[in-house]
């Protein structure tokens, strides 16, 4: 196997791993009431930040103390993730009809409503009910000018974050030239640490989203360009670290921010 085609490869299954984090959230989603999203979401992304900073440590003390390379970390990442797939079929089962109770809860709070779509009784009925609820949830979600704004934000951030993440990689490789023993890993455990720690606390904090929600927006990605082009001009790693650590963590951040306001 060539070395490209074995590039190829882990792309595919890192895109296939990114898109199985939709799936991942709408399990947990399905477990809770709508009113627990904003507390479930930090968490659960506060927990993954927190297994990142743990595996990045780990990682790079394993680099430098010479005990494995690279080779032996993609190993333990495959068997880690084979690991993990036969932990998600031990998880409890989210049944259709904990998701329709879930509905009736909802829709037994908005008092302002006088009449609803009767709830499925099977899960023919069910599949049926959801496949109705599509167009109108689409029209419904996507002519909210709030949900819009952040839906539209959150695609752009993501895209720009994986490119980012390619490209940092490959820049720090240009100015770490001669360097056996980089600290990358280190950086990712940083902004991971952080972007945990402001993602527990921003849970604590009622922030009136309607109103700061653009502001924010603005002042953070007007802040991302500023250390994005400081990163890719300057020759010092360690400022480049400072501004790849800034730009991480409050992508992290907002992107949970985003998450708990769509959902």
């Amino acid at each position: 196997m060539n070395d490209v085609f074995s590039q190829q490869v882990g792309h595919i299954m890192w895109g296939i791993s990114a898109a199985s984090d939709i799936g991942s959230y709408s399990y947990v989603y399905g477990k809770f009431e709508k009113d627990q999203y904003k507390k479930i979401t930090s968490w659960t992304r506060a927990a993954a930040m927190a297994g990142r900073t743990g595996g990045y440590i780990f990682a790079q003390l394993l680099i430098l103390t010479h005990i494995g390379n690279y080779m032996t970390l993609n190993q333990m990442n495959l068997y880690i993730l084979c690991i993990a797939l036969v932990f998600c079929f031990l998880l409890p089962r989210v049944s259709w009809k904990q998701v329709v109770n879930n509905i009736a809860i909802e829709q037994s709070k908005k008092q302002a409503q006088k009449s609803h779509s009767p709830l499925p009784t099977s899960f023919s009925e069910y599949v049926l009910y959801r496949l109705k609820k599509l167009k109108s949830d689409f029209i419904k979600v996507y002519s909210n000018p709030f949900i819009l704004k952040w839906s539209l934000w959150w695609a752009m951030a993501i895209c720009m974050s994986y490119q980012v993440s390619l490209y940092a990689q490959t820049l720090l490789g240009q100015v770490q030239v001669g360097d056996d023993n980089p600290l990358n890993g280190f950086a990712d455990a940083i902004y991971t640490f952080v972007a945990t720690v402001f993602i527990l606390l921003t849970n604590r904090f009622p922030i009136n989203w309607d109103k700061w929600g653009e502001t924010v927006l603005v002042v953070t990605s007007l802040l991302d360009a500023v250390f994005l082009a400081l990163f890719s001009q300057t020759n010092s790693v360690y400022l480049m670290y400072f501004c790849y650590i800034f730009y991480r963590s409050c992508y992290q951040v907002m992107v949970t921010i985003a998450q708990w306001n769509i959902a």
